[in-house]
């Protein structure tokens, strides 16, 4: 898949903001944390009205213990989709991690919530 979009964004031909959302989640799944935020950088910039990609990026910092900075991402994501449930199960990880027990109690009974 890195290699599929490193052709993908190295030819222009494809939605470039989705080929390296979609690079950054393979270097996500391969654990390549830094490479995967430069990515997900990327995408935000060329597309920064797509909620989906703050989650992702937020998920990769919060696997590099960037926990504060996911949280803005989070946040900013349900800016944009007030009901994206992963964005509020992904802030309760990120919140219990520092020390939020409850906001991270209120982030996962909206995702559950939200759900159903």
């Amino acid at each position: 898949a890195v290699e599929d979009m490193n052709a993908a964004v190295r030819l222009g031909d494809a939605d470039l903001a989705l080929a390296y959302n979609v690079r950054g989640r393979a270097h996500s799944g391969l654990k390549e944390w830094g490479a995967a935020i430069e990515d997900f950088d990327e995408a935000i910039r060329l597309n920064p009205q797509a909620p989906h990609f703050f989650v992702f990026r937020g998920m990769a910092l919060n696997a590099r213990s960037q926990f504060r900075k996911a949280i803005e991402d989070f946040d900013e994501a349900l800016r944009l989709q007030p009901n994206l449930p992963q964005a509020y199960a992904q802030r309760a990880i990120a919140r219990q991690r520092t020390g939020d027990i409850a906001g991270a109690a209120a982030d996962r009974n909206q995702a559950k919530g939200l759900h159903k």
